[in-house]
């Protein structure tokens, strides 16, 4: 998304559409490792986070979000109709985004039933599934660490730049708090289906299993140290913040 398209008054409410629905959607994806306990396992596990949902609200979410992209398409069209040219490439911009947004909402309705996947469908085994997530996981904390990154090596004294900076920064640790919650799911669910495999007879163990732990544990302490910097980054410009005062 370029800068001028958060500036233009053309934009100004679409923006702000965008940002919900990218918000809710990393949510639904995220939360809905929950949806999913391990195989055989009678261990109850992390209690699932206050923003979560059951399966048919996830599902009826999904519908919902993409509805809202769509009216959003309806209104890029409008806006490039009425300016053709002018505003092409911060329309294809939001499109983008919203495209984005309904691919990985249509991925996840398959993902949440993975109990109609047939044998052999991506997600439809254990392994697979953290597989995904891992992807999933990894993908959003890239994003995360880029934005992260761009906030840290703001050199701005101005006290409003240096706020809006903290409203960002507070934006990137809420998300890391998402991570985490989903990290700390699929850790747990990782040890339990790691455990029931070993208790099986050679001929039946999955051997790929502890190669996708170690992805999992991975990606867990790179969620862990992203989340700690962004805390680093906030005392950093909530001094500044304060030494200008």
């Amino acid at each position: 998304m370029t800068d001028s398209t958060t500036n233009d008054p053309h934009f100004e409410n679409i923006a702000e559409e965008v940002t919900e629905v990218n918000t809710d959607a990393d949510k639904l994806v995220f939360y809905s490792v929950y949806l999913r306990p391990p195989a055989g396992s009678k261990d109850k596990g992390p209690n699932p986070p206050s923003g979560s949902l059951n399966k048919v609200d996830s599902l009826t979410k999904i519908e919902t979000i993409i509805r809202r992209t769509q009216e959003i398409n309806e209104k890029l069209d409008e806006i490039e109709t009425n300016n053709p040219d002018k505003f092409f490439d911060q329309v294809e911009d939001y499109r983008s985004d919203i495209e984005d947004v309904k691919k990985r909402l249509k991925n996840l309705r398959q993902i949440i039933n993975y109990e109609q996947l047939s044998e052999g469908d991506p997600n439809k085994s254990e392994g697979s599934w953290l597989t995904t997530y891992k992807n999933l996981l990894g993908a959003k904390l890239h994003k995360e660490k880029n934005a992260l990154e761009e906030i840290q090596e703001s050199e701005t004294k101005d006290k409003e730049e240096l706020q809006a900076l903290c409203k960002r920064l507070d934006k990137s640790v809420q998300n890391a708090g998402l991570l985490q919650e989903c990290a700390r799911y699929l850790h747990w669910f990782t040890n339990r289906i790691v455990e029931t495999n070993e208790a099986l007879p050679d001929s039946k163990k999955d051997y790929t299993l502890d190669l996708v732990a170690g992805w999992i544990k991975t990606e867990l302490d790179k969620v862990k140290d992203h989340e700690q910097n962004c805390f680093n980054v906030k005392s950093e410009l909530e001094g500044k913040l304060f030494e200008g005062q």
